[in-house]
Protein backbone atom coordinates (compact mmCIF):
# COMPACT_ATOMS: atom_id res chain seq x y z
CA UNK A 1 0.00 0.00 0.00
CA UNK A 2 2.54 2.32 0.78
CA UNK A 3 4.76 2.41 -2.03
CA UNK A 4 1.39 3.04 -4.28
CA UNK A 5 0.73 6.37 -2.97
CA UNK A 6 2.05 8.96 -4.95
CA UNK A 7 1.17 12.52 -3.52
CA UNK A 8 -1.72 14.02 -1.89
CA UNK A 9 -3.13 17.66 -2.74
CA UNK A 10 -5.60 19.93 -1.22
CA UNK A 11 -7.60 22.50 -3.33
CA UNK A 12 -9.76 25.32 -2.46
CA UNK A 13 -12.51 27.64 -3.05
CA UNK A 14 -12.54 31.55 -2.49
CA UNK A 15 -15.63 32.63 -0.89
CA UNK A 16 -15.34 35.89 -3.11
CA UNK A 17 -15.45 34.73 -6.43
CA UNK A 18 -15.62 31.44 -6.48
CA UNK A 19 -11.53 31.16 -7.58
CA UNK A 20 -10.10 27.53 -7.04
CA UNK A 21 -6.22 27.46 -6.50
CA UNK A 22 -4.35 24.44 -5.04
CA UNK A 23 -3.96 25.54 -1.38
CA UNK A 24 -1.11 22.68 -0.41
CA UNK A 25 0.54 19.59 -1.85
CA UNK A 26 2.77 16.72 -1.12
CA UNK A 27 5.39 16.39 -2.49
CA UNK A 28 5.29 19.12 -5.16
CA UNK A 29 3.01 18.67 -8.30
CA UNK A 30 4.31 20.08 -11.85
CA UNK A 31 2.25 23.11 -12.98
CA UNK A 32 -0.01 21.10 -15.72
CA UNK A 33 -0.58 18.73 -12.78
CA UNK A 34 -1.95 21.35 -10.64
CA UNK A 35 -4.14 22.86 -13.30
CA UNK A 36 -5.46 19.56 -14.67
CA UNK A 37 -6.33 18.78 -11.28
CA UNK A 38 -8.19 22.16 -10.69
CA UNK A 39 -9.74 22.04 -14.07
CA UNK A 40 -11.54 18.99 -13.53
CA UNK A 41 -12.27 20.12 -10.01
CA UNK A 42 -14.05 23.29 -11.76
CA UNK A 43 -15.38 21.69 -14.35
CA UNK A 44 -17.07 18.02 -12.61
CA UNK A 45 -17.12 18.48 -8.92
CA UNK A 46 -17.76 21.94 -7.94
CA UNK A 47 -20.05 22.74 -10.85
CA UNK A 48 -23.64 23.74 -9.58
CA UNK A 49 -25.04 22.37 -12.63
CA UNK A 50 -23.50 18.35 -11.81
CA UNK A 51 -24.14 16.75 -9.00
CA UNK A 52 -21.07 14.48 -8.38
CA UNK A 53 -18.63 14.73 -5.20
CA UNK A 54 -16.21 11.91 -5.84
CA UNK A 55 -14.42 10.99 -8.99
CA UNK A 56 -11.25 8.99 -10.86
CA UNK A 57 -8.74 10.41 -13.46
CA UNK A 58 -5.91 9.05 -14.80
CA UNK A 59 -2.86 11.73 -14.23
CA UNK A 60 0.01 10.65 -16.01
CA UNK A 61 0.88 6.65 -14.98
CA UNK A 62 -1.09 6.96 -11.54
CA UNK A 63 -4.87 7.24 -10.64
CA UNK A 64 -6.34 10.84 -9.29
CA UNK A 65 -9.15 10.39 -6.89
CA UNK A 66 -10.60 13.64 -5.53
CA UNK A 67 -13.70 13.92 -2.79
CA UNK A 68 -14.98 17.56 -3.00
CA UNK A 69 -16.99 18.95 -0.04
CA UNK A 70 -19.34 22.85 -0.11
CA UNK A 71 -18.05 23.04 3.74
CA UNK A 72 -16.95 26.47 4.86
CA UNK A 73 -13.32 26.54 6.52
CA UNK A 74 -12.79 30.32 6.92
CA UNK A 75 -14.41 33.73 6.06
CA UNK A 76 -12.74 33.23 2.44
CA UNK A 77 -12.47 29.72 1.70
CA UNK A 78 -16.29 27.88 1.21
CA UNK A 79 -15.58 24.88 0.00
CA UNK A 80 -12.99 22.27 -0.63
CA UNK A 81 -11.52 19.34 -2.36
CA UNK A 82 -8.71 16.38 -1.69
CA UNK A 83 -7.13 14.57 -3.83
CA UNK A 84 -4.80 11.16 -3.96
CA UNK A 85 -2.24 9.75 -6.57
CA UNK A 86 -1.86 6.94 -6.32
CA UNK A 87 -1.15 3.62 -8.38
CA UNK A 88 -3.66 1.66 -7.48
CA UNK A 89 -7.22 1.52 -8.85
CA UNK A 90 -9.48 0.73 -5.92
CA UNK A 91 -12.31 3.69 -6.18
CA UNK A 92 -14.31 1.93 -2.60
CA UNK A 93 -10.70 2.31 -0.97
CA UNK A 94 -9.59 5.57 -1.37
CA UNK A 95 -13.31 7.25 -1.65
CA UNK A 96 -12.94 5.87 1.71
CA UNK A 97 -9.85 7.40 2.67
CA UNK A 98 -10.65 10.76 1.46
CA UNK A 99 -13.87 10.86 3.03
CA UNK A 100 -11.66 10.37 6.90
CA UNK A 101 -9.03 13.39 5.40
CA UNK A 102 -11.85 15.59 4.59
CA UNK A 103 -13.52 15.24 7.93
CA UNK A 104 -10.09 15.82 9.86
CA UNK A 105 -9.73 18.66 7.87
CA UNK A 106 -12.98 20.43 7.83
CA UNK A 107 -12.54 19.73 12.03
CA UNK A 108 -8.86 20.76 12.15
CA UNK A 109 -8.81 23.19 9.40
CA UNK A 110 -4.91 22.78 8.91
CA UNK A 111 -3.67 20.14 5.99
CA UNK A 112 -1.40 18.82 8.62
CA UNK A 113 -3.44 16.91 10.16
CA UNK A 114 -4.05 14.95 6.99
CA UNK A 115 -0.05 14.79 6.04
CA UNK A 116 -0.19 12.64 9.28
CA UNK A 117 -2.55 10.40 8.09
CA UNK A 118 -1.11 9.83 4.52
CA UNK A 119 2.95 9.42 6.11
CA UNK A 120 1.39 6.64 8.35
CA UNK A 121 0.37 5.15 4.90
CA UNK A 122 3.12 5.90 3.07
CA UNK A 123 5.25 4.88 6.01
CA UNK A 124 3.41 1.52 6.28
CA UNK A 125 2.56 2.36 9.75
CA UNK A 126 -1.28 2.31 9.62
CA UNK A 127 -3.34 -0.37 7.64
CA UNK A 128 -5.21 0.29 4.50
CA UNK A 129 -8.24 -1.89 6.64
CA UNK A 130 -8.40 1.01 9.18
CA UNK A 131 -10.81 2.59 6.42
CA UNK A 132 -12.94 -0.74 5.22
CA UNK A 133 -12.19 -4.17 3.90
CA UNK A 134 -11.66 -3.19 0.49
CA UNK A 135 -10.70 -5.93 -2.26
CA UNK A 136 -8.68 -4.64 -5.06
CA UNK A 137 -9.85 -7.44 -7.27
CA UNK A 138 -13.54 -7.07 -6.77
CA UNK A 139 -12.78 -3.38 -7.81
CA UNK A 140 -11.69 -4.51 -10.90
CA UNK A 141 -15.29 -6.31 -11.73
CA UNK A 142 -17.38 -3.77 -9.29
CA UNK A 143 -16.22 -0.24 -9.50
CA UNK A 144 -17.13 1.71 -6.37
CA UNK A 145 -18.96 -1.29 -5.06
CA UNK A 146 -21.26 -1.11 -8.08
CA UNK A 147 -23.67 -3.85 -8.38
CA UNK A 148 -24.89 -2.93 -11.65
CA UNK A 149 -25.13 -5.05 -14.69
CA UNK A 150 -23.52 -2.25 -16.58
CA UNK A 151 -21.14 -4.64 -19.19
CA UNK A 152 -24.37 -7.13 -19.26
CA UNK A 153 -26.25 -3.94 -20.68
CA UNK A 154 -24.23 -2.54 -22.64
CA UNK A 155 -23.92 -5.39 -24.78
CA UNK A 156 -27.65 -6.52 -24.83
CA UNK A 157 -28.25 -2.92 -25.90
CA UNK A 158 -25.81 -2.99 -28.78
CA UNK A 159 -27.09 -6.54 -29.89
CA UNK A 160 -24.63 -8.11 -32.66
CA UNK A 161 -22.84 -5.00 -33.26
CA UNK A 162 -21.27 -5.58 -29.36
CA UNK A 163 -18.09 -7.51 -31.62
CA UNK A 164 -17.41 -4.20 -32.41
CA UNK A 165 -16.72 -2.76 -29.15
CA UNK A 166 -14.99 -6.22 -27.82
CA UNK A 167 -12.62 -5.99 -31.40
CA UNK A 168 -11.89 -2.67 -30.23
CA UNK A 169 -10.58 -3.10 -26.76
CA UNK A 170 -8.82 -6.87 -28.12
CA UNK A 171 -6.82 -4.80 -30.67
CA UNK A 172 -5.67 -2.09 -28.89
CA UNK A 173 -7.63 0.70 -30.31
CA UNK A 174 -9.26 4.02 -29.28
CA UNK A 175 -12.30 4.08 -27.80
CA UNK A 176 -14.50 6.95 -26.90
CA UNK A 177 -17.43 6.56 -24.83
CA UNK A 178 -19.43 8.75 -24.15
CA UNK A 179 -22.86 9.18 -21.59
CA UNK A 180 -24.17 12.12 -20.06
CA UNK A 181 -24.21 10.41 -16.37
CA UNK A 182 -21.31 10.90 -14.72
CA UNK A 183 -21.20 8.22 -12.46
CA UNK A 184 -22.60 5.96 -14.84
CA UNK A 185 -19.74 6.62 -17.42
CA UNK A 186 -17.25 5.77 -14.47
CA UNK A 187 -18.29 2.74 -13.71
CA UNK A 188 -18.64 1.46 -17.86
CA UNK A 189 -15.53 2.67 -18.66
CA UNK A 190 -13.48 1.28 -16.31
CA UNK A 191 -15.68 -2.02 -16.92
CA UNK A 192 -14.84 -2.36 -20.95
CA UNK A 193 -11.29 -3.48 -19.82
CA UNK A 194 -12.72 -6.62 -18.79
CA UNK A 195 -13.87 -7.79 -22.00
CA UNK A 196 -10.33 -8.47 -22.31
CA UNK A 197 -9.53 -10.05 -18.56
CA UNK A 198 -6.45 -11.64 -19.69
CA UNK A 199 -5.17 -8.08 -20.54
CA UNK A 200 -7.12 -6.04 -17.82
CA UNK A 201 -4.03 -4.56 -15.88
CA UNK A 202 -2.76 -3.05 -19.11
CA UNK A 203 -6.13 -2.28 -20.23
CA UNK A 204 -6.52 -0.49 -17.27
CA UNK A 205 -3.34 1.38 -17.34
CA UNK A 206 -4.90 2.98 -20.84
CA UNK A 207 -8.41 3.80 -19.30
CA UNK A 208 -9.54 7.06 -18.51
CA UNK A 209 -12.96 7.26 -17.43
CA UNK A 210 -13.80 10.50 -17.26
CA UNK A 211 -12.15 13.28 -19.55
CA UNK A 212 -12.84 16.84 -19.14
CA UNK A 213 -12.64 19.82 -22.41
CA UNK A 214 -9.30 21.90 -23.00
CA UNK A 215 -5.99 21.19 -24.76
CA UNK A 216 -4.43 19.92 -21.40
CA UNK A 217 -7.06 17.06 -20.97
CA UNK A 218 -6.66 16.05 -24.67
CA UNK A 219 -2.87 16.42 -24.70
CA UNK A 220 -2.99 14.73 -21.79
CA UNK A 221 -5.09 11.36 -23.46
CA UNK A 222 -2.86 11.50 -27.01
CA UNK A 223 0.13 10.38 -25.05
CA UNK A 224 -1.71 6.92 -24.63
CA UNK A 225 -1.17 4.48 -27.37
CA UNK A 226 -4.68 3.46 -27.20
CA UNK A 227 -7.11 4.28 -24.53
CA UNK A 228 -10.79 3.55 -23.23
CA UNK A 229 -12.02 7.55 -22.63
CA UNK A 230 -15.07 8.52 -21.33
CA UNK A 231 -17.10 12.14 -22.46
CA UNK A 232 -20.10 13.30 -21.31
CA UNK A 233 -21.03 15.49 -24.15
CA UNK A 234 -20.33 13.95 -27.98
CA UNK A 235 -19.37 17.38 -29.25
CA UNK A 236 -16.57 17.30 -26.49
CA UNK A 237 -15.05 13.86 -27.51
CA UNK A 238 -12.68 15.46 -30.32
CA UNK A 239 -10.32 12.97 -30.00
CA UNK A 240 -9.11 11.15 -32.70
CA UNK A 241 -10.86 7.56 -32.16
CA UNK A 242 -11.56 4.36 -33.63
CA UNK A 243 -14.80 3.53 -32.51
CA UNK A 244 -17.22 5.68 -30.64
CA UNK A 245 -19.50 4.52 -28.24
CA UNK A 246 -22.58 6.34 -27.43
CA UNK A 247 -24.39 5.07 -24.76
CA UNK A 248 -27.02 7.82 -24.33
CA UNK A 249 -28.04 6.50 -27.90
CA UNK A 250 -27.40 2.76 -27.28
CA UNK A 251 -25.15 3.25 -30.76
CA UNK A 252 -21.58 2.43 -32.15
CA UNK A 253 -19.37 3.66 -34.85
CA UNK A 254 -16.42 3.28 -36.77
CA UNK A 255 -13.92 6.14 -37.78
CA UNK A 256 -13.68 6.01 -41.57
CA UNK A 257 -9.97 5.47 -41.53
CA UNK A 258 -10.25 2.70 -39.19
CA UNK A 259 -13.88 0.82 -41.52
CA UNK A 260 -11.13 -1.69 -43.11
CA UNK A 261 -9.80 -3.22 -39.59
CA UNK A 262 -13.29 -3.64 -38.82
CA UNK A 263 -14.56 -6.28 -41.33
CA UNK A 264 -15.82 -9.32 -39.19
CA UNK A 265 -14.23 -12.58 -39.95
CA UNK A 266 -15.74 -16.40 -38.96
CA UNK A 267 -13.08 -15.91 -35.44
CA UNK A 268 -15.14 -12.65 -34.32
CA UNK A 269 -18.37 -13.85 -35.27
CA UNK A 270 -18.19 -16.92 -33.15
CA UNK A 271 -17.44 -15.29 -30.16
CA UNK A 272 -20.43 -12.39 -30.93
CA UNK A 273 -22.80 -15.45 -31.31
CA UNK A 274 -21.63 -17.08 -28.19
CA UNK A 275 -21.39 -13.98 -25.88
CA UNK A 276 -24.77 -13.02 -27.12
CA UNK A 277 -26.44 -16.19 -26.37
CA UNK A 278 -24.61 -16.07 -23.08
CA UNK A 279 -26.35 -12.59 -22.14
CA UNK A 280 -29.42 -14.36 -22.77
CA UNK A 281 -29.47 -16.00 -19.83
CA UNK A 282 -29.30 -12.52 -17.49
CA UNK A 283 -25.95 -13.43 -16.00
CA UNK A 284 -23.94 -10.49 -13.50
CA UNK A 285 -21.29 -9.09 -15.26
CA UNK A 286 -18.75 -11.41 -13.23
CA UNK A 287 -20.89 -14.04 -15.24
CA UNK A 288 -20.04 -12.21 -18.69
CA UNK A 289 -16.82 -11.80 -17.86
CA UNK A 290 -16.28 -15.67 -17.86
CA UNK A 291 -18.14 -15.70 -20.64
CA UNK A 292 -16.23 -13.61 -22.76
CA UNK A 293 -12.85 -14.87 -21.53
CA UNK A 294 -13.09 -17.93 -22.35
CA UNK A 295 -14.21 -17.27 -25.70
CA UNK A 296 -11.01 -15.06 -25.88
CA UNK A 297 -8.39 -17.98 -24.32
CA UNK A 298 -10.33 -20.28 -27.33
CA UNK A 299 -9.03 -17.52 -29.66
CA UNK A 300 -5.60 -17.44 -28.42
CA UNK A 301 -5.09 -21.01 -28.22
CA UNK A 302 -5.92 -21.26 -32.03
CA UNK A 303 -3.29 -18.12 -32.44
CA UNK A 304 -0.91 -19.64 -30.89
CA UNK A 305 -1.32 -22.81 -32.81
CA UNK A 306 -0.62 -20.81 -35.75
CA UNK A 307 2.69 -20.19 -35.05
CA UNK A 308 5.93 -22.79 -34.36
CA UNK A 309 8.09 -20.73 -32.44
CA UNK A 310 7.63 -18.00 -30.27
CA UNK A 311 6.90 -15.38 -32.72
CA UNK A 312 4.98 -15.46 -35.97
CA UNK A 313 6.04 -13.29 -38.71
CA UNK A 314 3.38 -11.77 -41.27
CA UNK A 315 4.80 -13.98 -44.16
CA UNK A 316 3.96 -17.55 -42.04
CA UNK A 317 0.64 -16.11 -41.13
CA UNK A 318 0.24 -15.58 -45.28
CA UNK A 319 0.96 -18.46 -46.22
CA UNK A 320 -1.94 -20.41 -43.76
CA UNK A 321 -4.08 -19.26 -46.73
CA UNK A 322 -6.65 -17.18 -45.02
CA UNK A 323 -9.20 -14.97 -46.24
CA UNK A 324 -8.35 -11.57 -46.51
CA UNK A 325 -10.61 -10.62 -43.72
CA UNK A 326 -9.75 -13.16 -41.22
CA UNK A 327 -5.92 -12.95 -42.09
CA UNK A 328 -6.27 -9.75 -41.65
CA UNK A 329 -8.17 -9.85 -38.04
CA UNK A 330 -4.81 -12.18 -37.21
CA UNK A 331 -2.59 -10.22 -38.28
CA UNK A 332 -3.41 -7.12 -35.62
CA UNK A 333 -4.28 -9.68 -32.94
CA UNK A 334 -0.57 -10.62 -33.49
CA UNK A 335 0.34 -7.52 -33.09
CA UNK A 336 -2.34 -6.34 -30.13
CA UNK A 337 -0.17 -9.90 -28.43
CA UNK A 338 3.04 -8.87 -29.18
CA UNK A 339 4.06 -11.77 -31.29
CA UNK A 340 4.16 -10.65 -34.49
CA UNK A 341 8.16 -10.75 -35.68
Amino acid sequence: MSQRLKGLILIERESLDGHLHVAWQFPSLSGAQSKLTLDRCKQFLCNPDIDLTFAYFRLGVNWQYILWTDHTISRDVNGFGISILTSEFNPSAYRSILEEFSKLYASKKEPTCMLDEYLQLFTGQMRFSKYGNFDSRVELIQPGGSKERYIVDIISDLGADWILLYTAILLKRKVVVVHENLEYLLNCVCMMTHLCWHRRIELLANNHPLVGVGKLESTHLSKSPYFIAGFTDLKQAKQDYDVLLNLNSKSIEISNDSVRDFALCKFQKEIAVKVLEGVKRKPDSQGLIKISNTETQNLLKKLNMLKTAKHITRDELEEKGFAEKTFRFLLNLCIAEGILQ
